[in-house]
């Protein structure tokens, strides 16, 4: 029979080495997860506040503002953990402008980056688009994910 005394301590040293490296594989997961879902929930608010600025809500009334901030109750909107910028723009002859412009949250830390509408939609001369751009902490705990979470829409 063989001695298993010299086995328990390389099996106690081997685990040792290993723990770290599983539970930050293990946290960063986590992070990498939080991040999706957090991206996941920009794009669905996007989408959900072009529904209603295209069924016409008033977004500059306390009530438009109320229903967009309940919309982003989940992303952190009303506790300044997010950003939304809600643009109309509109293609005459001469070319693009801005017709609306709407922000909500925390919008210094996250400012629009609507920079040339011309770039944001195709449209021919006459119609028009809202553009949502929807900006959030992504909540995770590791530096390898980025801070911050963006989604775009057009309608």
């Amino acid at each position: 029979m063989k001695n298993r005394r010299p086995q328990r301590g390389s099996t106690l040293v081997e685990f040792v080495l290993v723990l770290p490296i599983g539970v930050a594989l293990l946290v960063g997961a986590c992070s990498l997860g939080v991040a999706c879902l957090r991206s996941l929930e920009a794009g669905q608010l996007a989408r959900d506040v072009l529904l209603l600025a295209d069924s016409g809500l008033d977004f500059g009334s306390p009530g438009g503002k109320q229903q967009v901030i309940e919309h982003g109750k989940s992303l952190g909107l009303s506790a300044g953990k997010a950003a939304i910028h809600l643009t109309r723009i509109v293609r005459e002859p001469g070319g693009y402008r801005i017709d609306q412009s709407y922000g909500l949250g925390d919008t210094v830390r996250w400012p629009s980056q609507l920079r040339d509408p011309a770039n944001a939609a195709d449209l021919k001369p006459g119609e028009s688009a809202w553009i949502a751009e929807v900006f959030g902490e992504s909540g995770t705990i590791t530096s390898l994910v980025p801070d911050t979470v963006k989604a775009r829409s057009v309608l």
